[in-house]
């Protein structure tokens, strides 16, 4: 008798571990086709000096500044920076 319900507890938890990562599986999938369907405000904006001259005019002076003393503190903030411009996330978080 025992042996049937360690079996049934386990063909149990199995079948709902298979369900939930069915559910993750669709569920990732339709976010994917959703983000795949909305194209990217900022697709061909690129970054330029100067674009805050009008409403920032001291943003690149303050930026440079904070970089500068990130990285004066730790030399990694550059990779990382770095990281950041390659993936384009100051366009597409910012715009």
């Amino acid at each position: 008798m025992r042996s049937r319900t360690r079996s049934h507890q386990g063909e149990t938890r199995a079948t709902t571990m298979g369900s939930l990562s069915m559910k993750c599986l669709l569920f990732t999938s339709a976010v994917a086709v959703v983000l795949a369907l909305f194209p990217v405000a900022a697709v061909g904006a690129g970054l330029k000096v100067g674009f805050y001259s009008k409403s920032c005019p001291s943003a690149e002076n303050l930026v440079q500044q904070a970089v500068a003393a990130a990285f004066k503190n730790n030399t990694g903030v550059a990779a990382g920076l770095i990281r950041l411009h390659f993936h384009d996330c100051f366009v597409k978080v910012c715009s």
